[in-house]
C-alpha cells in the first residue's frame, strides 16, 4: 500500500491551479500572436538584456531558427498547461517543469526574471498538495449535490 506523501487538494488550492494553467494558456496565445509572427526580430532583442555569452546563445543558436524554437517553446506551454489541468503525478511533473523552466531564463531575461518569482512561489505552494482529479472533471463532478 502506497502512502500518501501530500494532502489531497481543498477548493483553494484547486482555483490557483486552475490560475496557473490560465497563466499558462495566457502565454501561449501572447506566443502565438506577438512572438511567433515577429520571431526573427524578437530574440534580437532578448539577446540585448541576456546576460554575458548567454547573448551569443540566444543570437546564434536560436535566432537562426526563431520560429521552430517558438514552435517548441509554445508546445512546451501547452503540454504544461494540459499537464497542470490533469491529475496525480501529471500535476508535480508540469509544476516541477514549470519551475526549471522559469528559472532557466534568469540568464536571458536578466532582470526581468523577477516577474517570474511570485509564479515560482505559487507552483512551490502547489507542490504541497496532491491533485486526484483531473480539473475538468472537478467542474462536471455532482457529488455535492443532493439527489431528489
Amino acid at each position: 500500500m502506497m502512502r500518501k506523501i501530500h494532502p489531497s487538494a481543498s477548493v483553494p488550492y484547486e482555483v490557483a491551479r486552475a490560475g496557473f494553467g490560465v497563466f499558462y494558456l495566457a502565454m501561449v496565445v501572447v506566443n502565438l500572436a506577438v512572438t511567433l509572427p515577429g520571431a526573427q526580430e524578437f530574440y534580437p532583442s532578448i539577446a540585448r538584456i541576456s546576460w554575458p555569452g548567454f547573448d551569443w546563445l540566444v543570437l546564434h543558436v536560436v535566432t537562426p531558427v526563431a520560429v521552430p524554437f517558438t514552435l517548441l517553446l509554445i508546445g512546451f506551454e501547452i503540454a504544461v498547461t494540459a499537464l497542470v489541468l490533469w491529475r496525480g503525478a501529471a500535476v508535480r511533473i508540469a509544476l516541477v517543469a514549470a519551475m526549471v523552466f522559469m528559472v532557466g531564463l534568469a540568464p536571458f531575461m536578466s532582470v526581468y526574471e523577477l516577474g517570474n518569482v511570485p509564479l515560482l512561489v505559487w507552483a512551490a505552494l502547489l507542490l504541497r498538495r496532491d491533485y486526484p482529479r483531473t480539473l475538468p472533471g472537478l467542474l462536471t463532478h455532482r457529488a455535492d449535490v443532493p439527489s431528489v
